[in-house]
């Protein structure tokens, strides 16, 4: 059900919840993603999916290809939003990349300041991992294929040609954002980060999460699980109850 604006999907209300997550989706991802996760939180935490133009509800919207513009549409339209309860930013993957982005542009911008940014399935700006091409410029065969690789989308589907010609816009389009994602240096961060990898992730090559300890000046966590890059769904259960875990100390009395 829409909240607030087009933007923001509260998939289960919580009128005890006294922090909110808002979740960002991985690339080809939608807000429903994020479904299973409000059944498996404590009623003091509620989920609120972003959905991304071009998809679900939003299907009739053009879709975003740059991190700038979709960015800054974001804290416009949420900035109202996060003023209402504190928050926590979590994303998956090219989520991954948004919430940390965004977090250093709220502070930028004096915005309201998370309690924590939670980033899994995705390595440290610093490690430096350019893929040998980008995503977005392969042929759609190529393309469809390295979804299989991932292992995040039922085969049942990637072996359907109407969901393959419906979804590939989308996927290229954010596939187009991570690939032409250029890191910057900035001082970091004074905010609490919680990473989570899959030791299997081609994604995140061993050793390519540590660099997130230098990206904040607050405590950093990383938890790693065995799994490939969308172990946050195959392990759903102890993915988000540890994330809980680790989230709870952080909310204010």
């Amino acid at each position: 059900m829409p909240v607030n604006s087009t933007w923001i999907f509260r998939l289960r209300p919580q009128p005890t919840a006294r922090v909110r997550w808002y979740c960002f989706p991985y690339a080809g991802g939608a807000a429903h993603s994020y479904a299973p996760w409000a059944g498996m939180v404590p009623k003091n935490v509620e989920i609120r999916a972003i959905q991304l133009p071009g998809r679900g509800p939003r299907l009739s919207e053009p879709l975003i290809d740059r991190l700038d513009p979709l960015l800054e549409s974001i804290m416009e339209a949420l900035d109202a939003e996060w003023r209402q309860m504190p928050f926590v930013l979590f994303g998956h993957s090219m989520g991954g990349i948004m919430v940390h982005e965004l977090a250093r542009r709220l502070r930028r911008h004096g915005g309201p300041r998370p309690l924590a940014v939670a980033i899994s399935g995705r390595p440290a700006p610093s490690a430096n991992i350019v893929r040998e091409k980008r995503l977005s410029d392969v042929s759609d065969d190529e393309l469809w294929e390295e979804l299989r690789r991932y292992n995040g989308t039922p085969d049942v589907l990637l072996d359907n040609l109407d969901v393959k010609q419906f979804f590939l816009p989308i996927i290229r389009a954010d596939f187009s954002i991570v690939d032409h994602y250029q890191y910057l240096p900035q001082p970091p961060l004074d905010i609490p980060l919680r990473i989570a990898i899959g030791i299997r992730d081609p994604a995140t090559p061993p050793g390519s999460e540590l660099g997130w300890t230098q990206e904040t000046t607050a405590d950093c966590v990383i938890r790693r699980y065995d799994g490939d890059h969308f172990f946050l769904k195959s392990q759903a259960d102890t993915f988000v109850r540890q994330l809980d875990a680790d989230l709870q100390p952080l909310i204010p009395a």
